[in-house]
């Protein structure tokens, strides 16, 4: 499970696109509204574009992606079937208005939080990566819960903050992950890993 932080406005076209399905009518959101905004959602990660919007998403696959080989899930970069491992989520469910350090009030993260240990209950995640400090701060508290997952925090994903997938500093992070799910870390795996980190960070940020 990835948790961030990521309540910045809608990408281009996002508004017209929620009205054409009535997502912007106050009520309750029927099924096929709720399916229409998860694969529109999903498709920012499974097939995201190439610009300055999705650096975000961009970075934060090849991070997703990367743990899910240690954990054993070895699909080729090409694939698109790793997304049904792996399930994202935000500590505040919303958007904002602004892009740059929108004020959230404690109240709207307390409000959420509810939905973020339901997730939390229906995937039994292994492992659980915090972008950002704000996501750090908001999940600390799962430690301390019984059948928590494994919880690692890594910088928030955007303005330089976090380095690439392929960077050696990130090698503790993932022999942690190894040991978690009892990955002998020989030196082929390691072979076999890194050639799989640079594949990703080529196929995500050519």
């Amino acid at each position: 499970m990835v948790v961030t932080l990521n309540p910045g406005a809608p990408m281009d076209g996002e508004r017209d696109l929620y009205a054409s399905w009535g997502l912007t009518v106050p009520g309750c959101v029927s099924e096929n509204q709720a399916k229409l905004l998860m694969a529109h959602c999903t498709k920012q990660y499974v097939a995201p574009g190439r610009g300055a919007d999705t650096v975000f998403h961009r970075k934060i696959t090849t991070f997703a992606r990367a743990s899910l080989w240690v954990l054993g899930h070895r699909d080729a970069v090409s694939a698109d079937g790793w997304i049904d491992n792996c399930w994202f989520t935000d500590i505040f469910k919303c958007s904002t208005r602004a892009e740059s350090a929108p004020r959230i009030p404690k109240a709207a993260f307390a409000a959420c939080r509810p939905h973020l240990e339901a997730e939390l209950a229906a995937f039994a995640p292994r492992v659980l990566l915090a972008f950002g400090a704000t996501a750090a701060r908001e999940v600390a508290s799962l430690r301390n819960q019984q059948h928590s997952p494994a919880i690692f925090t890594l910088p928030f994903p955007v303005n330089a903050g976090l380095a690439a997938v392929t960077d050696t500093k990130h090698d503790a992070l993932f022999h942690q992950i190894a040991l978690l799910a009892g990955v002998g870390w020989t030196e082929q795996i390691h072979r076999e890993f890194a050639a799989y980190r640079a594949a990703l960070l080529a196929r995500y940020f050519p």
